[in-house]
């Protein structure tokens, strides 16, 4: 009789032993997939700092790029006008020279 209460009393506490490890690997698996989703969400919130990042230097860039093309566009017709204007110079003094 003794023996059997002493049996079932080793049963009940491997079974809670059992219980128990059960517990704790469930509870390392939650911490795991937690640990995983909050990886997870830092690389995703990295990934779209560094693609606003990108936007935006590309906007700079774009934007870099159009002014200069502009200031050349400027350089041109400023050119363009030197010329223009100094010919014309020339040839009215080419003809009061003719006359």
């Amino acid at each position: 009789m003794q023996t059997v209460k002493i049996q079932e009393e080793v049963e009940r506490r491997e079974h809670e032993l059992e219980e128990e490890r059960r517990r704790q690997i469930e509870y390392q698996k939650q911490q795991q997939l937690e640990e995983e989703r909050r990886r997870l969400d830092a690389e995703r919130q990295k990934q779209e700092e560094l693609d606003q990042q990108e936007q935006q230097l590309r906007r700079k860039i774009v934007h870099k790029m159009k002014m200069i093309e502009e200031k050349r566009g400027e350089q041109q017709r400023e050119e363009l006008r030197r010329k223009v204007a100094g010919r014309s110079v020339k040839l009215k003094s080419a003809v009061a020279i003719k006359k």
